[in-house]
């Protein structure tokens, strides 16, 4: 492997020495490893290094890193090929994946691969996969992206091993690297009151009224409610059918306020009952691909100042049903996590909403025994 500098202003080879370029005197400088991915006997390839790397030795850590990643090497099954490369084997599991997933996670899979895993990974043969190359892919992305977004790309590629190792009995050694440090941040959810005037400034557009009392009262996440055919619903025993998050089916109870706004909807734009009930008439009936600026004005007209997206709604009515001490249990099956762990997530939103209710009765109290705090003088 070779490290090759290059000058962003002028774009010429510069010795990886020099501290500023000496043909225009430059110091903002692009560094690109060249190597071969497979050995000598390989093709060979210039690998770009993120923006971020300013110095040689930054450069050189990620020149090692690669190297370890290229010269680690694992034992291989009777009857796999020798050069089966990343490359080579993820189409096959995309094809795999498309079948036995949910769509939209198939979908974010294929981008994923498309622009990251490949880029990164693709060359190595599959059977020398180790640590070094989590811990390449953890650099390689690090400062470009959120840690969470780097963990979930590893979680793919994770998947990917395991299906090598169960599809193609490729003997590939087990993987133990440290996910990234991450924090999920507690979203400011809306309170009954905003959600009802959000409801009650949606009436004069029964489309979106009915759409957001799928994202709210069912708690569906924005894929799920845009999929939803006229079909799903069973009006006569209350209940309608959702494909959710992993592929697989739940059916959730109706009210009738959603009955109402579904059937409003359903006699306004004739449909049939294979049709998305979400349907866009310009896109001749494909489902709805975007509703920010609906629910912006519409938050608008309501008078709710928050910032809400299709997402808010859903972790709203789990922590109304969290603050309502609903089972965990329950909330679980409602809104169709697969670990406990999630559900319990919306105990912290809970607690957090109910420390600002208490400082709001503590700040209210204070100001009413001296009525000059906060006054001007």
């Amino acid at each position: 492997m070779a490290l090759i500098v290059k000058c962003r202003k002028c774009l010429k080879r510069i010795p990886e020495t020099e501290t500023a370029c000496p043909f225009c005197g430059g110091a903002d400088f692009r560094f690109i490893i060249d190597y071969w991915p497979r050995g000598r006997h390989g093709g060979r390839r210039h690998l770009s290094l993120p923006d971020d790397t300013r110095t040689a030795e930054q450069a050189h850590e990620l020149d090692k890193a690669l190297r370890n990643a290229r010269t680690a090497k694992r034992t291989l099954s009777a009857g796999t090929s020798l050069n089966s490369t990343v490359a080579d084997l993820f189409p096959a599991y995309l094809e795999w994946y498309r079948i036995h997933r949910a769509p939209s996670t198939w979908r974010d899979l294929s981008q994923t691969w498309r622009n990251n895993i490949e880029r990164i990974l693709g060359e190595y043969q599959v059977r020398y996969i180790s640590n070094d190359h989590f811990a390449l892919y953890q650099k390689m992305r690090a400062t470009r992206v959120k840690n969470r977004t780097i963990n979930k790309d590893l979680d793919y590629f994770s998947g990917f091993l395991k299906w090598c190792r169960r599809e193609k009995r490729i003997e590939i050694a087990p993987i133990f690297y440290e996910r990234l440090r991450c924090s999920r941040p507690l979203p400011i959810v809306l309170s009954p009151g905003e959600v009802a005037r959000i409801m009650e400034a949606a009436e004069r557009e029964p489309f979106y009224l009915a759409f957001f009392l799928c994202l709210y009262v069912l708690g569906f996440r924005f894929s799920e409610v845009r999929f939803l055919k006229l079909k799903d619903f069973d009006f006569e025993n209350r209940a309608v059918k959702v494909l959710q998050k992993g592929g697989t089916e739940k059916i959730l109870p109706l009210n009738d306020q959603v009955i109402e706004a579904v059937k409003n909807l359903a006699e306004l734009w004739p449909m049939r009952a294979d049709d998305y009930l979400f349907g866009m008439k310009r896109t001749k009936g494909a489902p709805i691909t975007d509703i920010r600026d609906p629910i912006a004005r519409i938050c608008k007209r309501a008078g709710v100042t928050k910032k809400v997206n299709a997402h808010l709604f859903r972790h709203s009515i789990a922590t109304h049903l969290m603050s309502a001490d609903v089972s965990q249990k329950v909330i679980q099956k409602y809104l169709g996590h697969s670990q406990i762990s999630s559900t319990a997530f919306y105990t912290h939103v809970a607690l957090g909403n109910l420390r600002s209710a208490q400082d709001l009765v503590l700040n209210s109290t204070k100001k009413r025994m001296n009525p000059d705090v906060g006054s001007t003088v």
